[in-house]
């Protein structure tokens, strides 16, 4: 039933209680929803119609932030996410949620001087960009003086800065 105070003007309905511990993080919150029903479909690939499943996709996201942890990314870090949708963008972003790192999405069209631009701006030390927009920023990077790693999220130039070895086994997946 909902009541209304008419001294503060505010309307409130019934006080729900937390599903979640209050303690727990984002990302505990996130790779707990994963693990319930972990055989449905989270994703649908709009292009290809490839799926992944809740499993995929939790998988994915523990070996992209052990990965990322281990060249030493995490809490406090800023990566700039310059890519268009793709199969493995959620599971990448919500990887970098899990392990502390913010991210700062811009837009795949912006020319090298507004991607430097918000780099300088955030401080990136890691970008992610697609193979259509990896010319430009490498432009960009340059201008800030970026010293950081670029990945690129589907047909990389060559397999140094390719995302899929960040989804790569670590054989340390279950103690996550």
């Amino acid at each position: 039933m909902t009541s209304y105070d008419r001294d503060r003007r505010i309307w409130s309905g019934p006080r729900q209680p937390c599903v979640f511990n209050p303690e727990c993080n984002y990302g505990q919150i996130v790779m707990n929803l994963l693990e319930r029903s972990p055989d449905k479909v989270i994703q649908i690939d709009g292009d290809t119609g490839a799926t992944m499943t809740r499993a995929e996709m939790r998988l994915r996201i523990v070996r992209a932030a052990q990965n990322l942890t281990k060249l030493g990314y995490g809490v406090g870090d800023i990566a700039s996410v310059v890519a268009v949708n793709s199969e493995n963008l959620a599971p990448l972003v919500l990887a970098l949620q899990v392990i502390g790192v913010g991210f700062n999405a811009l837009a795949p069209s912006f020319d090298a001087d507004e991607m430097a631009h918000m780099m300088r701006q955030t401080e990136s030390k890691l970008v992610f960009c697609d193979a259509d927009n990896y010319d430009t920023v490498q432009v960009a990077t340059r201008k800030v003086g970026f010293g950081g790693r670029i990945f690129v999220m589907e047909n990389a130039p060559n397999e140094e800065c390719a995302v899929d070895q960040l989804f790569r086994t670590t054989g340390m997946e279950h103690v996550f």
